[in-house]
């Protein structure tokens, strides 16, 4: 059975705009057995989406997407800003989850600006009961990447394989954001290099494909601007899927590996 590892709920403030009771729903009409909540940085809607699934009978798996900035600290004018990456982190058991939250508590305690945030050295301090991911095209990794600087790429995963071990996942998208194929293609390669688990995730901003707009709309509220300003096609992957939406996305990529789903 396919499990969406990467569903934001409406607490990531104007950033989604699904419910868990929606996302439960439709799990349960795809026999869905369980769901992975990763909201940007916040755990605020873990306990509603803990009852809805408990309703459903789904197996919850509680996470974050995390705003990781290694230049807390050192700088924080605001053209930094654009300095944040994105970390996105499971609980695996219940050190994992006390863990967690200290991670949120330091984002918000001695790392806020703008937002919540973390470094990689408070996630490596904290990572007993996590697993984390190479989390996608936001992450540190795909900015060197950008940058053209696979090298340094590659160092920091491997700096956070030397820590998290088999808790480090490499995670592929389906997405159609003009650099995911060089992303996908490099961690495809990092995952047969370090014998990583491999995954496939849909970032899951809303419940169904029509709902595409309610996200535009949030979106849009958030960033002072109009729809028009925001509504890429771009983004229309960002449903709840099954696991044959995903080999539909697939179709772009040409990955022959249905074992990652």
């Amino acid at each position: 059975n396919f499990v969406n590892l990467g569903v934001h709920s409406y607490y990531s403030v104007f950033e989604a705009a699904g419910s868990a009771e929606d996302y439960c729903k439709i799990a349960k009409s795809y026999n869905h057995k369980a769901i992975g909540l990763s909201d940007f940085g916040s755990l605020s809607g873990a306990f509603n989406f803990y009852q809805k699934c408990k309703d459903a009978s789904i197996k919850p798996i509680f996470g974050a997407d995390l705003f990781l900035n290694d230049n807390i600290g050192k700088r924080e004018e605001r053209k930094f800003e654009g300095e944040n990456f994105l970390v996105k982190i499971f609980v695996k058991d219940y050190e994992g989850f006390v863990n967690l939250n200290r991670l949120l508590f330091l984002s918000f305690d001695q790392g806020y600006y703008f937002r919540g945030r973390i470094t990689t050295e408070w996630l490596m301090e904290h990572h007993k009961g996590l697993f984390i991911t190479t989390t996608g095209l936001k992450s540190k990794i795909n900015h060197f990447l950008s940058l053209g600087q696979e090298s340094l790429a590659e160092e920091y995963l491997v700096k956070l394989y030397e820590i998290f071990k088999e808790n480090l996942i490499a995670d592929i998208q389906f997405n159609k954001e003009y650099d995911q194929k060089i992303y996908n293609d490099f961690i495809i390669r990092m995952a047969d290099k370090y014998n990583l688990r491999l995954i496939v995730t849909n970032n899951v901003l809303y419940a169904r494909n029509e709902d595409a707009q309610l996200k535009d709309i949030l979106f849009a509220i958030g960033e002072k601007k109009s729809v028009q300003e925001i509504a890429y096609d771009k983004n229309r992957h960002y449903f709840y899927a099954k696991s044959e939406d995903m080999f539909n996305f697939n179709k772009d990529f040409g990955f022959d590996y249905p074992d990652w789903l």
